[in-house]
């Protein structure tokens, strides 16, 4: 099978063209729906019986499993202070910044429920994991923390969104926790 995501130069489409013997049926303005495929879809070039000769298009779904080739990078790697997780801003003031994941861990490790039931009804340490690091599957876990905590005053959900970064990352060294 040979799968084919957005492509606008000519020469390529072409190669890809001489490359499939099963499409050489295909007019060339059947090609341009490559040139304008959606971020999320690909194409599946007519190689074999079961694409029925044509270019079909299709929606590319969601990772079943989890993109880690950069996840660790995550854990350490700052971001900048536009993006860091802001704790405690308003009357008291910035109280810390996380800049990393290993630092946002210890700083709600040093935290308790009380203190992050106005983070936990907005869900923003969900939100935060999502829009930052696009780690869209953990954020989709704490939501469902942060959810919980809503309806029942869940009292362990602090300790939940702990254990869930932490699962899903490497956090051993505790260093490198940046406050404001």
């Amino acid at each position: 099978m040979i799968l084919v995501t957005r492509e606008s130069k000519l020469e390529e489409i072409e190669a890809l063209r001489n490359h499939c013997p099963t499409c050489q049926h295909l007019s060339a303005s059947a090609w341009d729906i490559l040139a304008h495929l959606p971020i999320d879809q690909a194409v599946a070039l007519p190689v074999t019986e079961e694409v029925g000769g044509a270019l079909r298009t299709f929606t590319i779904g969601e990772r079943l499993t989890p993109h880690v080739r950069h996840r660790q990078k995550y854990v350490d790697v700052p971001v900048s202070s536009s993006r860091a997780f802001v704790f405690g801003s308003g009357r008291r003031g910035v109280v810390a910044r996380a800049h990393t994941l290993r630092a946002f861990v210890a700083i709600l490790e040093s935290l308790n429920v009380t203190q992050v039931e106005g983070y936990l009804r907005r869900g923003d340490f969900s939100r935060w994991i999502g829009d930052v690091f696009g780690d869209h599957a953990l954020e989709r876990e704490l939501q469902r923390h942060e959810r919980r905590d809503q309806k029942t005053e869940h009292r362990d959900a602090l300790d939940q969104i702990v254990a869930a970064i932490r699962s899903r990352y490497d956090l051993t060294d505790e260093s490198n926790v940046s406050t404001a």
